[in-house]
């Protein structure tokens, strides 16, 4: 569907985009090893480039985005489907018209009492 193919494009792209920080921070939590000398993330960056190219920075990512595209696929299918049919739900007319507007429940609320909790913004 429309909405699988959006998640595992907005995944994809997020992964892409945010992949060359992620890797700087594994980096720099392995430079706490005790015989190793700690840099910060400009000189480590300046590293990876000058060793493995720009493209050095992004060593590792289709294994991430094996594992993050099909997961935020999901996730955005599933969370926009399970949105809209709620939506639906809490749009549709109650079948109970024994409240009416001027406050059968004494706040003054009437219908909007009956709506489902989940509905409730």
């Amino acid at each position: 569907s429309r909405r699988f193919v959006a998640g595992a494009a907005a995944g994809l792209l997020a992964c892409v985009a945010a992949y060359p920080l992620d890797l700087l921070r594994t980096q720099l939590a392995a430079q706490t090893a005790p015989n190793s000398t700690a840099y910060g993330i400009v000189r480590t960056a300046h590293g990876i480039v000058a060793r493995d190219g720009v493209l050095g920075l992004y060593r590792g990512l289709s294994a991430t985005a094996m594992q993050v595209t099909p997961s935020l696929a999901f996730h955005f299918m599933f969370y926009s489907t399970f949105k809209d049919a709620l939506s639906a739900a809490c749009a549709a007319p109650s079948s109970d018209n024994s409240s009416s507007s001027s406050g059968g429940d004494g706040g003054g609320r009437g219908g909007i009492s009956r709506a489902p909790s989940c509905c409730a913004a």
